[in-house]
């Protein structure tokens, strides 16, 4: 078995030496295991899942479509597709400024709600509404409409006036979020949640939209024999992984990380994990949201959660296996907490044979966080991939 442990937000600004919250990692880089630092392409936005599409070989196909098959939906590629969610804004001044949706409190059943109650307007407007599990939703049209519209992950603290799709050049997208914005101030779910005292959930936004696989083909790798399997809480990257042949598994991001690896520890007690076929990708989203919202220390102990329940245990299997374990961050963030697109981002490469490695570099490794060899998202998945 290989595995990619995926992290976004890895690291950040001040950050405190890494054996203070991550004393595994730091002490397996003082053993002498192999890092380095990824060079992304520069125009891979961090959070609009560029790169996690440069790890993968797949046609080019909108984040809606990726989101729906990763969703486990059978989404119609010739339609255009784009993926739904519902936020707050806040005057600040003359500006209207969005909240996260993870700073408002809202559940799947209030999403839900609000798009059901949305339903019939969107059909008039020629879309139509697909429900994805927990909170994750779907509109599909036969419009062509294609906008480059930021996704979710980017609205916190941003003006609504910066974001808004250009009413020329995207008119059904634009007409769509004005409807659905008068309405929704008026659903049951936000009256009650006004009577509550909470947030109204006054902002719909729709965003990855385009259609799906250019040649309409069935672009569903079968899953092979080795079930190779990708947990990830992110719809976009299950879908790649979906039309890589892996199993996706949606992963709630409160979920004991400790079930995750009970999950591959069962799965390498078959048989592809005992050939060592397996090829499992494990995607963590939550060090990036706690610093997006500035919660600096409930990041690091998140990291440090993740450095006992994830990389201790799997340490123990490669040692009684001779199995790999490849650590990398999709992106580093900023001091405003933002994915830095210039920052270094690090990767540990666990099974290497020490030696034979220094042979191959020309050097030992460095014993730092990224400092070593550098690797693009090609070499990354060659890696992973042998």
């Amino acid at each position: 078995m290989t595995a990619l442990l995926l992290i976004d937000g890895l690291t950040a600004p001040e950050d405190p030496p890494l054996g203070a919250y991550m004393s595994h990692l730091a002490d397996l880089l003082a053993a002498g295991h192999p890092t380095g630092a990824l060079n992304w392409q520069a125009d891979l936005q961090p959070e609009e899942g560029g790169r996690w599409r440069a790890v993968f070989d797949v046609p080019e196909a909108s984040v809606g479509y990726l989101a729906a098959l990763g969703c486990g939906l059978e989404p119609d590629p010739r339609r255009t597709w784009a993926r739904l969610a519902f936020t707050h804004i806040k005057r600040k001044r003359d500006k209207l400024l969005f909240l996260s949706p993870h700073r408002t409190g809202q559940s799947a059943d209030e999403c839900r709600g609000l798009a059901n109650y949305l339903r019939p307007e969107l059909e008039r407007l020629d879309w139509l509404l697909h429900l994805g599990p927990e909170s994750h939703l779907f509109l599909s049209s036969e419009l062509d409409v294609t906008a480059p519209v930021p996704s979710l992950a980017r609205l916190e603290g941003a003006s609504m006036a910066d974001f808004l799709p250009d009413e020329k050049e995207a008119k059904p997208l634009h007409e769509a979020l004005m409807m659905a914005q008068l309405m929704v101030a008026r659903a049951p779910v936000n009256r009650a949640r006004s009577r509550e005292g909470r947030l109204v959930l006054n902002a719909p936004w729709l965003w990855g939209i385009g259609p799906g696989v250019g040649d309409h083909s069935d672009s569903v790798a079968d899953t092979g024999p080795d079930e190779s399997c990708c947990w990830s809480p992110e719809p976009l990257l299950a879908g790649l992984a979906r039309m890589n042949g892996m199993i996706p598994v949606l992963l709630p991001e409160e979920e004991p990380l400790d079930a995750i690896w009970s999950a591959m520890e069962a799965r390498g007690d078959g048989e592809s994990g005992r050939d060592g076929s397996d090829r499992h990708l494990v995607h963590l989203i939550s060090p990036a949201l706690l610093g997006r919202h500035g919660m600096r220390e409930e990041r690091l102990t998140r990291l440090e959660r993740i450095d006992a329940q994830l990389i201790a245990p799997w340490v123990d299997a490669l040692v009684r296996r001779g199995q790999r374990l490849i650590i990398a961050s999709s992106y580093a963030l900023d001091r405003r907490g933002l994915g830095d697109p210039e920052a270094p981002c690090p990767w540990v490469h666990l099974g290497a044979n020490p030696s034979l490695w220094q042979r191959m570099v020309g050097g030992a490794p460095s014993g730092q966080l990224g400092v070593g060899p550098s690797w693009s998202a090609s070499a990354l998945r060659k890696q992973w991939m042998k």
